[in-house]
């Protein structure tokens, strides 16, 4: 499974906790979900996104337009 989601353009880095089921991907710029689907589907994996979580600096003029989707907060 490591060697599925690290052969996946954008992805940074890879946690995978086996008694949990889980995977947690770090990307690093832009990665196409349906390219990290495809690698874990030919792997012999099934998968589903149940979590996204951002981590990362914004300017103030991108957390106002998430804001208006009803997609971020911020953490204050």
């Amino acid at each position: 499974m490591q060697a599925a989601l690290e052969s996946v353009d954008g992805v940074d880095g890879v946690e995978i906790d086996y008694p949990a089921k889980t995977a947690t991907i770090t990307i690093e710029g832009q990665v196409d979900m349906d390219e990290v689907m495809s690698a874990l589907d030919n792997a012999g994996y099934g998968a589903s996104v149940s979590e996204v979580e951002l981590d990362a600096e914004l300017s103030a003029e991108q957390e106002e337009a998430l804001k208006g989707l009803g997609q971020v907060g911020s953490g204050d």
